[in-house]
């Protein structure tokens, strides 16, 4: 099953539109019934958002949005998706989750709990930790640290990609 993975992902490159469209849906299936890696080739697809084919570009967004951010995903799932797209993200990575967002949020994936819960994560930095680190040797307390700023951190630069997008979301 690795082999086909990794098959998988190497045909998101193909010339073929007919077969990069196939393989993102692909992808979105497997991802639905756990395959592990499905991770690796739903990230790797981030990149088709700047594609010039807009079937390609579409796919990309229908796969995001519906495996992340569906109308049934709660707010506290959809914001540990954020998070979880801005960890270990490279720079290309941030400029395609940037476009990426931009197009969910013309099409209003997200609703108004999913920008309030990343304003509390990046104001309430403090307190995040103080109510996780009690009790904690100070190995566990470093790590804990290094999450909560790696969250708060996440969580402006997620704000201003959509802010910039629509700045409601940043006045309101």
């Amino acid at each position: 099953m690795d082999d086909a993975g990794t098959l998988l992902v190497m045909m998101l490159s193909s010339k073929t539109i007919a077969d990069t469209v196939e393989v993102i849906r692909v992808f979105k299936f497997l991802h639905r019934y756990g395959f592990s890696h499905t991770a690796i080739g739903i990230r790797k697809m981030l990149t088709l958002v700047y594609s010039k084919d807009l079937a390609v570009v579409n796919a990309v967004i229908e796969c995001y949005a519906s495996l992340y951010f569906n109308i049934d995903a709660s707010t506290p799932d959809k914001v540990k998706h954020l998070f979880a797209m801005m960890s270990n993200a490279t720079l290309t990575d941030i400029t395609c989750i940037e476009e990426l967002l931009g197009k969910l949020i013309k099409e209003d994936v997200f609703e108004r709990p999913v920008f309030n819960s990343l304003w509390h994560a990046y104001l309430n930095y403090g307190r995040n930790f103080n109510n996780r680190s009690e009790e904690l040797n100070p190995d566990e307390r470093r790590q804990l640290i290094q999450e909560c700023k790696q969250e708060q951190r996440s969580a402006i630069h997620l704000l201003r990609m959509m802010g910039s997008c629509r700045v409601e979301i940043l006045l309101d």
